[in-house]
Parts: structure tokens; sequence; C-alpha cells
């Protein structure tokens, strides 16, 4: 069947890209998954030296740039190019790489959190660090906001709505939950979605250091630790990914490929404090999840954590699990992405998307590294330093962000979209 039992149509995921700091394409952020290699090192963008971090997950832009050859769209803010790169494989993964019919009504719906930051930050420098007159002739349609999802929507020739949603680290899982509330209703057919945020700057990384939520260790390939007793701290890190939804009888018309199907989504507010997590908010979102997908929490099979690696955070979190999931909570897997790859912020929720489907796809759960020594407040099987196989049908993905933004989406293995 093309509907459920409710009359809502289905929705399935017929392409993805990625851009990470592994490089472009699924293949390397896959097998770097798959083998727990860490993608964080020492800042090469500027100079940290002397600064309490210096260290982060970084993208090349050089590399990012030179797949521009027009001097016009390398101007675009880095966030853009690489949300418009992994769109571009994500439409050549479903099949959709020529611009045609199939193309004409495509939304893009996008999250980020941070939006164009590179940009604003080097108008800033234009005029207070190198004492420039006049600023870049495109400094304000770059900077702006929606640039990510019009950038994407101009190169692409999407000519659906076209929206940037800002969650904080819950943009991108907000962004695909609107994906999926548009399609099951009957509002789009097709929705490019997912999330980019690219941000490492010297300013920026000063405001977290700020903030005294980022990670300290000798060894930046393990300062990120999520659930581990030694946490104490997240790490900053960049990607974009995006994914293509598709209602399942436009789909199956044109025998696109079936990754995954993505069948529910849940959002809630904390409405209690900007930076501090709320377990009740939390499990609210995930209960929501379940709810919609029309799922009791012994069908849950995984679940890809927020999991920060900030004491606070991860202690709510598993708090958040047991409330929601309840008995099954202490059962069922649990692993964090960002213990390598560090936190994306706005793109998160769509990277640890695609590494869900990932997972689901070839039966296996990408573990959480650097974990040594159990916090006693984080008891959850949280899959320890290793690729664990697991054939789960299904998966939930969660993301939790600044201001009490809570996303969480539920997917199906593609063995089980038939029907």
């Amino acid at each position: 069947m093309s509907s459920d039992e409710s009359g809502e149509r289905r929705v399935v995921v017929t392409g993805m890209g990625v851009i990470s700091p592994y490089g472009r394409g699924l293949a390397p952020f896959r097998e770097a998954l798959f083998a727990g290699r860490s993608a964080v090192g020492r800042i090469r963008r500027f100079s940290a030296a002397g600064l309490p971090v210096d260290f982060a997950a970084e993208l090349d832009l050089a590399v990012l740039r030179g797949a521009f050859p027009d001097p016009i769209d390398r101007a675009r803010d880095p966030c853009a190019l690489a949300a418009i790169l992994a769109a571009s494989d994500a439409l050549r993964d479903a099949g959709l790489a020529a611009p045609g019919e199939a193309r004409d009504g495509a939304a893009v719906i996008v999250g980020s959190g941070f939006g164009s930051q590179l940009a604003t930050a080097g108008g800033y420098a234009d005029f207070y660090e190198r004492h420039r007159e006049r600023a870049h002739p495109l400094t304000v349609v770059r900077s702006m906001h929606n640039a990510v999802s019009s950038s994407l929507s101009i190169e692409l020739g999407l000519r659906g709505e076209n929206l940037t949603i800002a969650a904080a680290c819950a943009s991108a899982a907000s962004a695909m939950g609107l994906a999926f509330q548009r399609i099951r209703s009957g509002l789009d057919d097709i929705v490019v979605t997912g999330g980019s945020d690219v941000y490492v700057h010297e300013a920026i990384l000063r405001a977290w250091i700020a903030l005294r939520v980022l990670a300290r260790h000798e060894d930046p390939a393990r300062a990120s630790r999520p659930f581990d007793r030694d946490h104490n701290g997240l790490v900053l890190g960049e990607g974009a990914a995006m994914l293509v939804f598709e209602a399942l009888p436009r789909a199956r018309r044109r025998g696109a490929p079936i990754l995954a199907e993505v069948i529910g989504f849940g959002a809630t507010s904390d409405a209690q404090h900007l930076t501090a997590p709320s377990a009740a908010g939390q499990a609210a979102a995930i209960k929501a999840a379940l709810r919609s997908a029309r799922l009791a929490p012994t069908d849950v099979g995984y679940i890809n954590a927020h999991g920060t690696s900030t004491p606070l955070n991860d202690r709510v979190e598993t708090a958040a699990i047991k409330l929601a999931m309840g008995d099954v909570a202490g059962r069922t897997p649990v692993s964090s992405t960002k213990s390598l790859i560090g936190h994306t912020m706005g793109a998160s929720g769509a990277l640890e998307a695609v590494a869900t489907i990932l997972g689901l796809q070839q039966g296996v759960i990408f573990g959480t590294y650097n974990y040594e020594r159990a916090d006693p407040e984080c008891d959850l099987d949280v899959v320890p330093n290793e690729t664990r196989d697991a054939a789960v049908a299904i998966a939930l993905s969660s993301s939790f962000g600044f201001g009490g933004a809570n996303a969480v989406l539920a997917f199906r293995r593609r063995n089980e979209c038939h029907g």
C-alpha cells in the first residue's frame, strides 16, 4: 500500500548526499564510521595557538570552493556551497540528476544553526581588520540566513517552496520533520531536505570557549566522549547532508531506489532554559515520534542519540530515553556518531539520519567511541568502541538544541517498505 490505514501517504528516502570532514560522498563517510576513524584534528583554517581549545572537525574550504568553477558561485558562503554539493549528490543518488519534470516541483527545506556565518564574519573583518571602505558587493545576499536554501534551489533548478529552518542543533531534524509532514499530508510530492553548517572561525571558537562547553583533551581524536565518565564537553564539527524525501507512489512510478522509509516525527519545546536541556521535553519528543509512527518502545531497535559529550546533555538524554522507552531503555542500543565527527550543529540531525539509514541498510549499528569508563548516570547500551552487527528494522534519530528545541525522526529499513 502507498498509504497507511489513516490514509496518510507513505514517505521514503530515495537519495542521500554527504559533505563531511572525511570528504565528499557517502562512501568515505560510511567507511570512516565503520572503522571508527575520528575526523577531529588541530584547526588548520586559522591559528588557534594559545587558545585553550585548538581542535575541531573541519571541512576543507579550498576543496569546497574548488568544486565551483564560476567565481560568482565560489563567492557564496561555504555553508551554501556544502549544501549545494550534498544536494546534487543526493539528487544523483535518487536518479534525478538531470533537470526536468521530476525536479520542477521539488521543494527545498534545509536546516542550519549558524547559516552564513563565515560570510558575515568576513564582512566584519573587511571593515574592522582590513579597514576597507567598501563591502563586497554580494555581502548582503550571501549573508542572508535563507541564502542556504535559496542557493540550493537556484543552482539545482528546484522550483518548489524553499525554506531555511533555524532551530539550533535541532535545525536539520526539524527541517526533515517538516518535509516528512508536508509529503505525508499531500502538500508536496518530493522535498530535498537536510542540513548544513560550516562555521569554524576564530571569533566563533572564542565564543564557544567563553560558553565553557567545549571538550578539553590532549588528543583531539579522543576529545568527544559521549556517555563516558570523563566526558567534559563537545567538539565543534562541520558538514552537510541532504536527503531526497519522496511520496512512495511517485517513487514507485519512476522506479526510484528506496533507501528507507520515514515513518514518524516528533517535536517539542522545553520552554525552560536557553542552554540547559529538559529530560521531560526530550522524552515528550521521543514519545511524539513514536505516536506519529504508531510504534511502541519495543518496536525500536536502535536510537541514534544527540550525544554531545557534555555531562549535562548526556545525563539528561539518558533520563529522557528512560522516561520515553520505559523498561526497554536499557536493552535498546543507543550510540552517538558525534564521538567521531564532532557536533555539526544545525547539520547534525541530517548527518546522523544518513548514518542511521546506512546502518539500517548494512545491518550494523555504528558505535560510540572514546568510551572507557561508565558514567553511572548514563547506564545505557551505548555500543562502545565498535560497529555492531544488528539487523535493525526501525530506528530513531534524536536532535536536541539550545533554546529547548527537540526533534526526533523514526526510520524503517527499506526491506520493510513493501506493501
